[in-house]
């Protein structure tokens, strides 16, 4: 009897002792949480690296990424507003003179003059070959020292209707600086026969002076 009671006492302090089902639970439940957290915290600072390894590629595969393909490019903006003009530089040096340039060809004859005779006069009185037009040495005559008539009624031309100019030429030899002259076409000064027309070339001093010109009668 004894012995009985003494494993009936054991049973009941055994059966005291067990946990309720709930109870199992729980610690079941805290003990999985605490492993597998012991676990990750394991294998991150485990003294073998692994977890400190594996971080480690994982930011050198970020990095790795590759860049994406270029977009298209965009349409180009409008022009933008015209700026305001600079200040203007100062005048540069003058460049070197060039060369002479060729020749040009000869110009095609020009329309015929209107003058309707002319001539180129020296101070003897005498036509100038090749520079004159309807007037020959037999239409000059001298009347006086630095008096010349001029008889052109065979082409038209006479004291009433001509139209003279003339210029003292200078290039003639025996003409000097300060020789003038006067065309008398008519009047009380006219001391050439009737019709025809007088020049008279002076000196510098009024005194009458041969010299050469030129004259035309238009």
């Amino acid at each position: 009897m004894e012995a009985v009671k003494a494993q009936t006492e054991g049973n009941r302090m055994r059966i005291r002792h067990m946990p309720s089902p709930a109870m199992g639970v729980a610690l079941v439940a805290l003990f999985v949480a605490l492993g597998g957290t012991g676990y990750a915290a394991g294998g991150a600072f485990s003294g073998d690296g692994d977890g400190l390894r594996a971080e480690t590629a994982a930011r050198r595969g970020a990095r790795r990424v590759q860049r994406g393909p270029r977009g298209f490019t965009g349409a180009r903006g409008p022009a933008g507003p015209r700026g305001t003009a600079g200040p203007a530089g100062s005048t540069g040096a003058a460049g070197e003179r060039g060369a002479p340039g060729a020749t040009g060809a000869t110009g095609p004859q020009g329309p015929a003059g209107t003058a309707k005779a002319f001539a180129s006069i020296s101070s003897g009185g005498r036509v100038r070959a090749g520079h004159a037009f309807a007037i020959t040495d037999a239409n000059v005559s001298i009347r006086s020292r630095g008096y010349y008539c001029f008889d052109l009624s065979g082409v038209g031309i006479t004291s009433a209707n001509a139209v003279p100019i003339a210029a003292v030429d200078y290039s003639d030899d025996n003409t000097s600086s300060g020789d003038v002259l006067a065309v008398i076409s008519s009047g009380d000064f006219n001391n050439c026969t009737a019709g025809q027309i007088g020049v008279r070339t002076y000196d510098d001093a009024g005194g009458f002076d041969p010299a050469g010109f030129t004259i035309a009668f238009m």
